[in-house]
């Protein structure tokens, strides 16, 4: 066993570290992250440039994250856009914690509501996401395009042709009126906010 400290931080990984990261633990995302977007590549770099990412840190390692966007002052409508914490790091209460951090942000910048999309096969966070009062909105049907060798393993072939997975997402979204006397302080402006807990 061990005490940790995790450390939180605001905008501070390099592309390089949220890329290695984002492919290390891609196949964490329901469904792989690889499946749901053109490019890690890309997606990392939107991120890095648009979004407010809230950072996670064991002993100088990343461990965790969540972004999200912050920047249509138009409709104050804020959008998660990733949350992702590392599988040996998992039922920590970390997710919830960068969640919480998130929404924090939102407050503070006087954001009306904050959205995010989800599988509805994703049970575990969808009942996070609830908990924390996120109430369900729309379902779509989207195509889930084969990007990658892991896609090409779960396509159908019927008559010699490939039938690409669709997959429901879900649109979920919180009220943030309810906050804004809120008593809990999450201060994502210090890189000193931590968490401890004891690894068996």
């Amino acid at each position: 066993m061990r005490d940790v400290v995790l450390i939180f931080k605001h905008n501070y990984a390099s592309f390089e570290e949220l890329l290695c990261f984002f492919e290390k633990n891609a196949d964490l995302f329901v469904p792989d992250l690889n499946l749901q977007v053109e490019s890690l590549y890309v997606y990392v770099d939107k991120l890095k440039k648009n979004a407010t990412i809230i950072e996670a840190y064991d002993d100088g390692t990343l461990v965790g994250l969540v972004a999200i966007y912050l920047n249509n002052y138009e409709t104050k409508i804020a959008f998660i856009s990733s949350i992702l914490v590392s599988a040996e790091y998992q039922g920590k209460r970390i997710a919830r914690t960068l969640l919480k951090m998130a929404i924090k942000a939102a407050v503070l910048k006087k954001f009306a509501i904050l959205k995010l999309e989800v599988f509805n096969n994703n049970d575990k966070a969808i009942n996070l996401y609830k908990k924390l009062g996120f109430k369900e909105n729309t379902q779509k049907l989207i195509t889930v395009k084969p990007f990658s060798p892991i896609e090409a393993k779960r396509q159908l072939i019927q008559n010699g042709e490939v039938l690409i997975d669709k997959e429901t997402l879900v649109e979920m979204s919180l009220e943030l009126k309810q906050f804004y006397t809120n008593n809990e302080h999450y201060s994502i402006q210090n890189n000193s906010i931590s968490l401890n807990y004891i690894v068996k």
